[in-house]
């Protein structure tokens, strides 16, 4: 699942990864970080890609463990203007361009 998808790189972010034909791949936007954990407990969600900018993404990374709890949940941070991914909660590390974010997907399957 894709946040903010309303916002760029959200929306560039979902565009790239629905282009790949083997990947099922949504987008949201939740208005709080309360509404995300509802829509996380009742779907069924491995990925989660958001922005380091996006409005929930200080919460999730802060409480990386709650919104993970049991469930298995990947969390991938995009950081656009330092171009970092993180992923789990991890230090980010730098990437070149969208086929490493499918390609850091992929990873996990």
């Amino acid at each position: 699942m894709v946040l903010d998808t309303e916002q760029v790189l959200g929306a560039a972010i979902l565009c790239a990864l629905q282009a790949e034909g083997d990947l099922a791949v949504s987008g949201y936007s939740p208005t709080s970080a309360l509404e995300l954990c509802e829509k996380l407990r009742c779907g069924s969600v491995d990925t989660l890609i958001l922005d380091s900018a996006a409005e929930v993404a200080l919460e999730v990374q802060q409480n990386y463990r709650r919104f993970c709890s049991d469930s298995g949940l990947r969390v991938i941070v995009v950081d656009v203007d330092e171009n970092l991914v993180s992923v789990d909660g991890l230090p980010g590390f730098p990437i070149k361009g969208f086929y490493e974010l499918v390609k850091i997907v992929r990873s996990r399957r």
